[in-house]
């Protein structure tokens, strides 16, 4: 059973992304962001860093992104990144090769909020399943 120390400590990086300006009209950062806090705020996570991107993951070196696993891998403890869905962090195979090895190295765990989704080091089969589609 995690205690409540644990539970408060765990310290998160909040991903909000769009691909281009016209999407932001219909999925806007701060919409993602507002989402992404109150979830934090309600898993007792505490924020220590926000990325909020306008970038393609599918097109061109994703800058933001590297940066964001730079910062994560830096870290000392492990880190939880908190998205709206899957489609907002990666889209790629080598993307996802290099979460996957963080995950489960226990760097990171990702929450990925609106597919009621957590990835960890300790997820099962199906949740691991869902993650890959």
């Amino acid at each position: 059973m995690t205690n409540v120390s644990e539970m408060v400590n765990k310290k998160a990086v909040v991903f909000a992304r769009v691909s281009s300006r016209e999407q932001e009209m219909g999925q806007s950062i701060d919409a993602q962001l507002q989402n992404l806090r109150s979830y934090c705020k309600r898993q007792a996570f505490s924020v220590i860093k926000e990325y909020s991107i306008t970038e393609s993951s599918t097109r061109g070196d994703r800058k933001k992104f590297t940066e964001m696993l730079s910062f994560v891998k830096q870290q000392k403890t492990k880190i939880i990144i908190v998205a709206d869905c899957v489609d907002r962090i990666q889209r790629s195979f080598r993307e996802s090769i290099e979460l996957s090895d963080l995950v489960h190295l226990n760097k990171i765990e990702i929450h990925f909020v609106r597919e009621n989704l957590i990835i960890s080091s300790e997820s099962n089969t199906s949740d691991n399943m869902r993650w890959d589609f």
